[in-house]
């Protein structure tokens, strides 16, 4: 938080309009080939422009985190959100007795439903695994920022068999350039398919934010995709 908050390149870079950073966020996602975008945040107005350049799903609901928001703050968060939207919260992010703990808080607290998807869970062991696929919960893996900050990851092998993962980018102060780049790291830190890759960033993230209308290619289904030529 120190390091956050210090004079420096984060702060030259807050010092642009939030507009604009936001856009060069969009553009950034459509230069890797994505088209919709998950956000962790507040939906600001700008990302629901119709000349936005990627499309960012409005139907959900979040907590920062409960070291962040606190019991009381998160579960009003919890019990506002749609049963049919995804509540999404960073969760043991980090390696310790403490970020483990903090999993369990949650699930004491009546946070793990089948709509929860938590971000990191760097610090779930076999036991907490085992208990968010009995809730029917999901993780929100983002290798690159966790390997950066903490040199570990979660062990995402199983939760993966489930159908229980999506990948993410996280911040770029901590995590990867883009999202072609964070599947280069899943890759390296997981045995892994091509075709769990792809599902990681298709089928089942679309599944997990509940958006019925992609994640394939199939009649009925949105267009969303990105066709560049070839030797391009």
């Amino acid at each position: 938080d120190a390091r956050r908050r210090a004079p420096g390149p984060l702060e030259t870079a807050v010092a642009v309009a939030r507009a604009e950073r936001l856009l060069l966020g969009g553009v950034k996602h459509l230069l890797s080939g994505v088209t919709t975008v998950a956000h962790h945040d507040p939906l600001y107005p700008e990302l629901c422009e119709p000349r936005y350049p990627v499309r960012v799903v409005a139907r959900y609901g979040w907590a920062h985190s409960l070291y962040v928001e606190g019991e009381a703050r998160t579960l009003e968060s919890r019990r506002r959100t749609p049963a049919d939207w995804p509540w999404i919260i960073h969760a043991a992010e980090g390696v310790g007795r403490e970020a483990r703990e903090e999993f369990r808080r949650l699930d004491r607290l009546g946070c793990l439903e089948s709509n929860t998807l938590l971000v990191h869970g760097v610090a779930l062991g076999p036991q907490e695994q085992r208990r968010l696929i009995a809730a029917a919960a999901a993780l929100i893996w983002c290798p690159s920022s966790n390997l950066h900050l903490f040199g570990a990851t979660a062990d995402v092998a199983e939760l993966v068999r489930q159908r229980r993962v999506a990948l993410g980018t996280d911040s770029r102060l901590s995590g990867s350039r883009d999202l072609l780049e964070e599947l280069q790291t899943a890759a390296g830190q997981a045995a892994l398919t091509p075709g769990a890759l792809e599902s990681l960033v298709t089928r089942d993230a679309a599944r997990l934010l509940r958006l019925a209308d992609c994640g394939a290619i199939a009649p009925g289904l949105r267009a969303d995709l990105l066709i560049v030529p070839a030797g391009m």
